[in-house]
């Protein structure tokens, strides 16, 4: 009965509220920068690529579910970074298909420090499969499938939009600060039932993070992040230890009061190859929800190139015509 309220709720009320479009959420985000700032193309020096599923609150019909893969690397020769990146997220009766392009552009500040500036442009594809809404007063028997409201369709319906994310990051050796502006022109989706629009609000998300060397063999990485429309705010708080270089595990707590509690996270990670790392993730629900789905489930399997692509612009030779 809950999940099929649940999944009802969500579709309907993904029409009636005209603003969408939150950003995926996934718990693992420190070693996927690129996918959440922009501005961090090609700040690794080399190619880097990035696939992450995520599968929320298993066991609840209608749950979130997504799944991103990007890949970035520098253009030293012009200080910039460029990237893609794909992704596929599920919520309800609703499917969201986006795939963007990113310039990034780095300026040198002093010897140890670089600030990035970069964007994202792409295009959003919003999906709507309209026989799994129900309605109080529909008629869904025989395989008769009416809603009985004019602003819900019985079949799937779709529409399109532009996309375009701004980005800034900065980093000094072992300090990481970014933050980037979503769906920053309010862009809408045209719907052919009734001419529905739905408007993709801004969305801002900050991180901070940084890391402390506690042995030659241990090291420590706290962050943060912050993600917020200007109406809500939602916080994690991570912890992260590695081992060796090789071995990665910690926690994270999401939410910023007992009354906004979602989820207490654990993961753990391993370098596969020199190339190759994994990661999982299980979050426990803290929030009401808890009672109707058995955790989130996430998976991460980087790839980096290792080495320098690139050496930027040559240095300037002087010739000395007395060695001529």
């Amino acid at each position: 009965m809950k999940r099929n309220l649940f999944l009802s709720i969500l579709g309907i009320c993904f029409v009636f509220n005209l603003q969408a479009q939150q950003p995926a959420l996934y718990t693992i985000y420190m070693y996927n920068t690129y996918g959440i700032h922009p501005a961090y193309a090609g700040m690794e020096n080399t190619l880097v690529a990035t696939g992450i599923i995520r599968q929320q609150w298993a066991g609840l019909k209608g749950s979130p579910s997504s799944q991103q893969i990007n890949v970035n690397l520098p253009l030293n020769a012009i200080s910039s970074g460029i990237g893609i990146n794909l992704e596929n997220d599920r919520v309800g009766v609703e499917q969201n298909i986006a795939a963007s392009m990113t310039y990034a552009y780095k300026i040198r500040i002093g010897n140890d420090a670089t600030l990035s500036v970069g964007a994202n442009a792409g295009f959003l594809q919003k999906s709507i499969t309209g026989a799994d809404i129900k309605t109080p007063s529909g008629i869904y028997t025989n395989n008769t499938i009416i809603h009985k409201d004019g602003l819900l369709s019985e079949s799937n319906t779709s529409a399109q939009a532009p996309l375009f994310d701004a980005s800034i990051f900065f980093q000094r050796k072992n300090i990481k600060i970014g933050f980037t502006a979503k769906n920053l022109f309010d862009n809408s989706l045209n719907y052919t039932i009734n001419n529905t629009k739905i408007r993709l609000i801004k969305n801002y998300l900050f991180t901070f993070a940084s890391d402390f060397e506690l042995s030659s063999n241990l090291l420590l990485k706290p962050s943060l992040l912050v993600r917020t429309d200007a109406r809500e705010l939602q916080t994690q708080v991570s912890l992260l230890a590695e081992w060796k270089q090789k071995f990665s595990f910690g926690g994270a707590y999401r939410g910023y009061s007992k009354n906004t509690s979602d989820a207490f996270s654990i993961f753990g990670g391993v370098q596969l190859s020199e190339k190759v790392f994994l990661m999982y993730a299980y979050d426990v629900s803290l929030s009401s929800l808890k009672n109707v789905n058995t955790g989130s489930h996430e998976l991460l399997l980087r790839y980096n190139l290792g080495k320098t692509i690139g050496k930027g612009t040559p240095e300037k030779i002087i010739y000395n015509p007395r060695y001529f």
